[in-house]
């Protein structure tokens, strides 16, 4: 009691606790240390049976996509965040759908307006951005595919016709190929994550026999595919080393596939039923016929317009090359937004049903931290 006598003492104290970033531990710290002289800290790590919130922390050209990313949900905290592996991929197909390099250009240029413009923050500036980078790359696709506004290679100067490399209206098939190509390589990739994620978690056997023997099965399966289904040509060679494979990872995946199940029965019975999971990668690849259908429609629709255009032309007194004028402007502008969207759709669906559905769970919820929010007034630092 003697001692007691002589502490300090407070009339009240208070106690909070919250998740912080890592990052912000020193800045937190040496902000609150300078305003409040008597202060203590304590830092831990989450528990096995905590689930933080998440802050998805992309740099660079990766960034705008998280507005695809929490569209669909953000990552749990021990889960990776598949924006940067999603990016390319949804950027690639968002051009491949739109098809136009003069709807790609348009598109980057009106993305660039409303950025430099109206300077718009948080998701409408990630979306605006991911809408630039799409024009951009929609140029360079629309270019390789000889479309530009609708109109045909003929129109092209001379020096811009070595990097037409397809046309899409004349040969349908070869960019359909092309995009079960573009459909199995994200497909694989998408597997490939799970593996690792599998493997990090200690899961060596599904690692091993649900992930990477369905990888090279796959991979195998494709030029049988283009082969029997598609009548493509491939090498004898090929073919025969894609049909040894197949049966060995076919053989493998029929004694592995019941590993799980205790009874002998149960045990063959769950490796046939193993060999189903092909439907469900064969519909997944079929899936990305929308790639060649909304180029396919970009294209189709330019063409309309501009034939529309040039049958009003003829009108007289003027009205005529007014009315080209206005069905020009009006019908592009229509289907540049038409197809846009169905671009940012059909692009996205093709990550959240047939990537994510491979390796991602989500789940977590939003970080916000503890800060002013204000409705009216927004604050700025003084010159």
């Amino acid at each position: 009691e003697e001692v007691e006598r002589h502490l300090s003492t407070t009339d009240s104290t208070f106690l909070m606790d919250g998740w912080i970033r890592a990052v912000d531990k020193p800045w937190f710290t040496r902000e609150i240390g300078e305003r409040f002289s008597e202060v203590e800290f304590s830092f831990r790590e989450p528990l096995d049976t905590e689930d933080p919130p998440i802050y998805l922390d992309n740099r660079g050209i990766t960034r705008p996509y998280e507005f695809v990313t929490t569209l669909y949900g953000r990552p749990v905290y021990r889960e990776d965040d598949p924006t940067p592996m999603l990016a390319p991929f949804f950027v690639l197909f968002f051009a491949m759908c739109l098809t136009d390099a003069g709807y790609g250009l348009t598109l980057a240029a009106l993305a660039a307006f409303v950025l430099l413009r109206f300077k718009p923050k948080g998701g409408a500036r990630n979306l605006f951005n991911l809408l630039f980078a799409g024009g951009l790359v929609t140029a360079a696709i629309g270019i390789i595919a000889g479309g530009v506004f609708g109109l045909g290679i003929d129109s092209f100067p001379v020096w811009l016709k070595p990097f037409v490399l397809i046309n899409p209206l004349v040969e349908p098939m070869k960019m359909l190929n092309i995009s079960f190509l573009m459909g199995i390589v994200h497909i694989l990739f998408g597997i490939g994550l799970r593996m690792r994620a599998d493997f990090r978690a200690g899961l060596t056997a599904d690692a091993l026999f649900d992930d990477l023997i369905w990888i090279i099965f796959i991979a195998a399966l494709a030029p049988l595919g283009f082969a029997g289904i598609l009548g493509g040509e491939v090498p004898p060679g090929v073919m025969s080393v894609a049909t040894w494979v197949t049966l060995g990872c076919a053989v493998v995946i029929f004694l592995t596939g019941g590993r799980k199940q205790r009874s002998f029965i149960m045990k063959v019975l769950g490796g046939l039923v193993k060999f189903y999971d092909i439907v469900g990668y064969f519909g997944d690849v079929l899936s990305y016929a929308r790639l060649l259908a909304l180029g396919l429609a970009t294209s189709a629709i330019a063409l309309a317009v501009n034939d529309i255009a040039s049958m009003v032309k003829g009108m007289p007194y003027y009205i005529g090359y007014i009315a080209m004028v206005l069905i020009l402007i009006g019908g592009h502008l229509f289907n540049l937004a038409v197809n846009t969207l169905g671009s940012f759709v059909h692009s996205a669906r093709l990550q959240y049903l047939e990537f994510f559905g491979k390796f991602f769970h989500g789940g977590g919820a939003e970080f916000k931290p503890f800060k002013s929010e204000r409705k009216y007034s927004v604050l700025k630092d003084s010159d």
